[in-house]
């Protein structure tokens, strides 16, 4: 996702995310220049992308010092806990990235006052969107406000960091201008509005996702339920068997209940999962 969100130039990414170094290793650093390869610091900044990659996708390395783990990376973390992103000041409270380039440490940003999203004015937006796009109605009305009450909400946020310059691009800065933020809309919008059925789920799929950041449950719902968006990552891992469709039963359930009959995997689908089955669904998996 965050790969996606540089790549789109949303207006969420310096609230989501801070960047305590500017250059990835085997990337180009948010000034232009190249950064060389770091093997111990980031193991993968020396290997070749997975030959089941499409050319397009990221591995490793994301530019402008962007910086964390590929999707089914399930090695051991490597010395790089003052080089890597962290998180930033929506929704945990830590800091907002302005570029200062510096360490995370106690005490800093908002000092952990952020919050746990359980349900948000935007998800329920976006619900709406996915009803109307389902039944054949009017989605692009939802989707676009789902979006402007997410950034909204977001960017509020900066102000937990005393520490932050919050002076606006206009200004030298870094936040995001109402301009901006209404251009990455539109734009959004646009995009959803003239694509193919496919575009417009992939679409509502990244943006619903994104607007879900910091609780992974209704977002892993989305996905099995449409099986979009189709632009996540691949697993590193070229077969890493089917996607969990239901999870297994508590062993304290279903040992002394005779009642409960365990399930015999993870890719068995609940009763409202019309999609194909396993494996091949979700093709990102």
């Amino acid at each position: 996702m965050m790969d996606q969100m540089l790549q789109d130039g949303d207006p969420r990414i310096r609230y989501y995310y801070y960047r305590q170094n500017e250059c990835t290793p085997n990337s180009i650093g948010e000034d232009g220049a190249a950064c060389a390869p770091n093997p111990e610091a980031l193991f993968c900044s020396t290997q070749a992308k997975p030959v089941h990659y499409p050319g397009s996708m990221v591995f490793c390395s994301v530019e402008n010092g962007y910086w964390g783990r590929d999707h089914g990376f399930g090695g051991g973390i490597p010395p790089d806990t003052f080089l890597r992103t962290g998180r930033g000041v929506y929704p945990v409270g830590g800091n907002y990235d302005d570029s200062r380039f510096a360490s995370v440490g106690l005490e800093q940003g908002g000092g952990g006052a952020g919050i746990t999203p359980i349900w948000l004015a935007s998800w329920s937006h976006f619900m709406l969107a996915e009803v109307a796009l389902v039944s054949g109605g009017a989605a692009s009305g939802y989707l676009q406000d789902a979006m402007q009450i997410s950034i909204d909400k977001t960017m509020s946020f900066g102000s937990l960091d005393g520490e932050a310059d919050l002076s606006t691009t206009d200004n030298g800065g870094t936040v995001p201008t109402s301009g901006t933020v209404s251009d990455y809309i539109s734009a959004k919008v646009s995009e959803f509005n003239n694509g193919d059925m496919a575009t417009k789920w992939n679409v509502l799929g990244l943006q619903s996702f994104v607007a879900h950041y910091g609780n992974g449950s209704n977002s892993y719902n989305y996905y099995r339920r449409t099986g979009y968006p189709t632009t996540l990552q691949f697993t590193v891992e070229p077969t890493p068997g089917n996607f969990v469709r239901s999870f297994f039963y508590p062993a304290d359930e279903a040992t002394p209940n005779p009642n409960v009959a365990q399930k015999p995997n993870v890719d068995g689908q609940v009763f409202w999962d019309n999609n194909p089955s396993s494996p091949g669904f979700p093709s990102a998996n």
